[in-house]
């Protein structure tokens, strides 16, 4: 590939088309892209739009709050009998998003 100005010239060895994806190359009509459940990512959005999807409708993720007031936490998951750790479980630190 070369830049001249405001032209870019391929190379003579491309053929016409090449890399080029028609509409109804990937997917058929009526088929599944992703199920209802799936998270929107970037690569989403792209995927959706390559199949002519301009809309979607989306749930947002919840957010979970823990109030404490300090006398029932403990260092130790071992120590735990009715008490809570004072360090967030691998579960709060999913949802927050520490993982």
């Amino acid at each position: 590939m070369e830049v001249q100005g405001d032209t870019v010239l391929l190379p003579p060895n491309i053929a016409r088309d090449q890399h080029v994806t028609r509409r109804g190359e990937e997917r058929s009509k009526g088929s599944v892209v992703f199920e209802r459940s799936a998270e929107i990512t970037p690569l989403a959005i792209s995927v959706l739009a390559s199949v002519g999807v301009r809309r979607i409708s989306v749930i947002a993720p919840f957010r979970l709050a823990v109030i404490t007031t300090g006398q029932e936490l403990v260092l130790d998951y071992a120590q735990l009998g009715g008490e809570i750790a004072s360090r967030p479980t691998p579960v709060e630190s999913g949802y927050r998003g520490d993982f």
